[in-house]
This record gives structure tokens, sequence and C-alpha cells, in this order.
């Protein structure tokens, strides 16, 4: 027998309860979030036969899997999303509801978007990933926000950007006759400063912690454009591969799709959906921003893009490209190969030097 469990987590204390096969209650209460609470739960239960857990997504669902897996029991994290619009009463909330919700969906085996909890050296990786996002936009938010204090005091800025030691320096000059400013635009100084530092910390963390995935990747690392960070990314939101079907099916996860509209006669087609890793999604129209030079072998799709729908979304369509080869790459276990990439090397002396093109079709035999 099977026996199915709902747990409504928070983070001192959750509610769980548990039914049959045959969806007769067993039990339910309330417990600690932590590993004794686990423990107690299993007392109260018993856990003599297979037992299936399942729980929203949230901050602790990842604490949760851990304490679930240590005493032996499965856990399912299931998109908190899908179960809200998926309750049958969904203006009468509460604890004991959301869980009883939660385990008999579980039971019936009505939810279809299971998140993917990884293995420790993934999670770890993530964690890190997460972290090095955050001080790199907390260094950029103070760059932002010296520029709004100079625009705002009438100061005209030296340089376009204060990305660098020397940018900062030169701005600190021009505002040295207004003590007040100064000292304002030091403060933005000192903690993009300590940004950056933290940034340096976290990536030489993320080339240790990546160690385990060394093979996959240097493997990354011969896209044209792709550095070291944007391989660990990848290989963090991936995690394995193999769980997507097809390379439509990662873009989508991560998030670098458009919207789709399509009822009778009308199909639409918006924004990407950014429904995925933000994280991946910036480094890969990063890195796609190689694809304007003519030395990048991507550049031929780029070019012919760019002049389509212009600059911006060209950068997102070889981002999404970078994407499907990164996959391709992973699962099959290969380096990148030019070959499949459907350009040929050229060099046209015209009004610029071209280093790529798209390959020319075969002409069609005339039919005899």
């Amino acid at each position: 027998m099977t026996m199915y469990i709902g747990m409504d987590i928070h983070s001192k204390r959750s509610t769980y309860f548990a039914q049959d096969d045959r969806g007769g209650k067993i039990a339910s209460g309330e417990i600690e979030t932590s590993q004794e609470g686990m423990e107690e739960m299993k007392r109260r239960v018993g856990g003599d036969h297979d037992v299936l857990v399942g729980l929203e997504s949230g901050n602790m669902a990842r604490y949760v899997v851990t304490a679930i897996h240590a005493i032996g029991w499965t856990p399912m994290v299931v998109d908190a999303r899908e179960v809200r619009m998926k309750a049958r009463r969904i203006n009468q909330k509460s604890d004991q509801r959301d869980a009883w919700e939660i385990c008999d969906g579980v039971r019936r085996g009505i939810y279809t978007t299971i998140v993917h909890v990884p293995a420790e050296p993934v999670e770890r990786l993530r964690r890190l990933v997460s972290r090095r996002r955050h001080f790199v936009s907390l260094a950029a938010s103070q760059v932002n926000a010296a520029k709004r204090l100079l625009r705002v005091e009438g100061v005209r800025l030296v340089t376009k950007s204060q990305v660098s030691e020397t940018a900062w320096c030169k701005m600190l000059a021009v505002v040295e006759g207004k003590p007040e400013l100064l000292a304002c635009v030091k403060m933005h100084y000192e903690v993009w400063r300590a940004a950056r530092r933290n940034v340096a910390q976290i990536d030489a963390l993320m080339v240790k912690a990546a160690e385990p995935f060394e093979e996959d990747v240097r493997r990354l690392k011969t896209i044209p454009g792709v550095g070291i960070v944007t391989a660990i990314t990848a290989i963090a939101v991936f995690s394995d591969v193999t769980r997507f079907a097809t390379a439509k099916r990662a873009a989508s996860y991560v998030g670098i799709v458009p919207q789709t509209y399509q009822s009778g006669e009308c199909d639409r087609h918006g924004h990407i959906t950014k429904r995925g890793s933000s994280e991946l999604r910036m480094l890969l129209v990063e890195s796609a921003h190689h694809a304007s030079r003519a030395t990048s072998p991507f550049h031929p799709y780029f070019a012919r893009l760019c002049a389509k729908r212009g600059y911006k979304m060209a950068v997102v369509s070889v981002g999404h490209r970078l994407l499907r080869v990164m996959y391709a790459m992973l699962k099959h276990k290969t380096d990148f190969d030019l070959g499949k990439l459907n350009v040929v090397a050229r060099v046209h002396q015209v009004t610029k030097t071209r280093y790529w093109e798209m390959k020319s079709q075969p002409k069609a035999e005339p039919a005899n």
C-alpha cells in the first residue's frame, strides 16, 4: 500500500495530511519545520510502506526535501501556482485545507508541473550563481544611483559609465568642489567596490564548486563568446539535460521563447516569456552580443535578423540559438562543431572584411 502525505510548509511550523491509496484519512496535524519534526510525523503516521510526500515550491522546499529524504520517504515538489489554480475552493484557504488539497492532488495525479530538485553539487552551484547575480545587480544599482545624483545636481558626466576604478576616480574629481555631493558619491563608490570584491570572491568559489563538472565546463567554453561564468551557470540551471526531451523544451524552461496566443485564425507572438532563470538569460544575451562582430561564426544569423527585425531581437535570437547549442553539446557530450552551424568561412573585400556567411543551397536540377 502506498501512503500519500500533503504538507503546507511554513518557516516555523508545518501542517500535514495523510491518506491511503483509496483516499481514506490516516492522520493530520502540525509539526515543527525541522528534522526532528519530520521524524515526529513519521512516528505518528507510520512508515512501514511506500510514502509519497507532496509540498509546494518555495523558500523552505529545499530544506524540507532534504529532511524527507533523511527519513526514507519520497518527496514531490509541485509548482505553487498550479496548486492554487487547481484548488477546489479557492476562496477558502487554510493550512489544513491546503495540506489536504496537496495530498489529494498528489494521490489522484492531477499535478503536471513538478519542480526538479537537483543534487547537492548542482544546488551549491545554483546558490553561488544566485549570490553572484545579487552582487552584480547591487554594483549596477550604485552606478545608476551615482549617475542620477550627478544629473540632478547639474554636474556634467565625464564618462558614459562608471564600471571601473578609473571612471569612478574621474567622477570623484569632478565633484571635488562640492563637499556634500562628494560625500554622497563616495558612499556609492564604496558600496560598488564592496560588491565587486564579493563578485570576485564568488567567481573563485564557483570555479572550485564546478570541479565535478570540469569536462562539461570545458566543453561549453569551446562555443565562441561563452566564458566560464556562462558555462557554469548553464550547468547549474540545466542540472540534468536528459530531463528535457528536446532543445525547445529546454529553451522554454529558461524562458527565452516568445509568448504565443493562438485561437482560430488569430496567431500572435509577443516578447519572451521570462519564466525561467534570469541569470542564464542575462548571460546568454551578453554572449550573443559577440555575434555582432564579423569574426563570430554566429554573425550570419545575427546580421540577417538584425536587418529584418532590429538589433535587440537579433541578440535575443542568437542567445536562443546559443542555448540550443549548449543543450545539444551537454546531451551528446560533444565539443562545438562549426560543421553543424551551416556557415562557411570566406573573405570578401568590398566595403569591409566578412569572415563568415551562410552556406549557399544547392540548385535543383531541371526536370527532364
